[in-house]
């Protein structure tokens, strides 16, 4: 009787294991449900659109929507285009904290296949809100308690680059190449290493000489002994037009200084535009254009990605300050100028 009991229990057993595997969605019915939540929010913010000012907002409405979507299917495929949908509302609405405190969600769920694309949307927001320890601590855990390797890589080579210096940088990222080097951020790292020894801080600037606006010819082994400031922006770019008032007062304290030299870079496509927002704004300095955009042949030099961008280069050619804003700049210069 007992035998029959059991043999009774474990067919049961069985049964409902069949049975909740068969209730499992495919990952076909995960697309399909994946698929039509796309295609209705899309038609709705484009409906939104056709009627702006006339209806309520539908981002924080769909943000619930995707985020109920990933916890429904925590490892499939699609939650981590999921996660994509709910990081770009909350960039949409300036949710900077909300993008931050997604770092701490991967955390608590380091093998979630979505990790890699929220490490590399939320850190530089997190490092802003809560510093580096904090980042750092985040990012540990990941890398730590991940089981999944590209988990784990998405994590280490984030803290190779929040190393504090180029010495300790280059050092991180060989080590990261050493045990990650299969793994999908292992290309940007090996770009970012041999940046970083092109063009990190302490590197010899790469040369370059040119005709500027007012056909005066410059060349960067010129100006050796000279703290030398490079300034790449562009008509169009309306963080730069915030920094050019910081560029004229260090233009204006400093031009007369014989060890010192500014140059502007210009992205610009259209040098008339070019030329009078120069002399709107009495932009003394000389400028660099060769109408291509991104593709400027200076701005490839330096690797430039984002402006406004600026390169402080020391009397014996070597970079020492990159990406700082103009206020700052002024408190540097006016140090080294001294």
């Amino acid at each position: 009787m007992y035998k029959i009991a059991l043999t009774i229990l474990v067919a049961a057993g069985i049964l409902f294991g069949v049975f909740l595997w068969m209730q499992r969605p495919s990952p076909a019915r995960i697309q399909q449900e994946y698929a039509a939540l796309e295609a209705a929010m899309k038609a709705e913010f484009s409906d939104g659109q056709r009627n702006e000012g006339k209806s309520a907002d539908p981002r924080e409405g769909w943000k619930k929507k995707w985020q109920q979507f990933a916890e429904k299917y925590p490892d499939s495929e699609q939650a981590e285009k999921a996660h994509f949908w709910i990081l770009s509302l909350m960039r949409s609405m300036q949710d900077a904290q909300g993008v931050a405190d997604y770092l701490r969600m991967a955390a608590r769920l380091p093998n979630s296949p979505t990790v890699p694309a929220i490490v590399e949307a939320s850190v530089p927001i997190y490092l802003q809100l809560y510093g580096v320890e904090s980042t750092t601590e985040q990012l540990k855990k990941i890398a730590d308690t991940s089981k999944v390797r590209e988990n784990q890589a998405a994590a280490a080579v984030t803290l190779a680059y929040l190393e504090p210096d180029n010495s300790k940088r280059i050092k991180a990222l060989e080590r990261f190449l050493e045990s990650y080097g299969s793994t999908k951020p292992a290309n940007e790292a090996r770009r970012a290493l041999e940046e970083i020894k092109l063009i990190g801080i302490g590197a010899p600037a790469p040369a370059f000489e040119f005709t500027d606006l007012e056909g005066k010819k410059i060349a960067l082994s010129d100006l050796r002994g000279k703290w030398v400031l490079l300034d790449f922006w562009a008509t169009w770019c309306g963080p730069c037009a915030v920094e050019i008032p910081q560029m004229k007062l260090i233009n204006t304290q400093f031009k007369d200084h014989p060890k010192f030299a500014m140059l502007g870079i210009s992205l610009d496509h259209d040098k008339n535009e070019l030329l009078a927002r120069v002399k709107r704004e009495r932009m003394t300095w000389p400028q660099y254009f060769d109408g291509k955009g991104w593709e400027n042949s200076i701005s490839r030099l330096y690797r430039v990605t984002s402006i406004p961008d600026t390169v402080l280069i020391d009397p014996e050619g070597k970079i020492q300050y990159k990406e700082t804003p103009g206020a700052e700049l002024k408190k540097i210069l006016a140090e080294k100028l001294r």
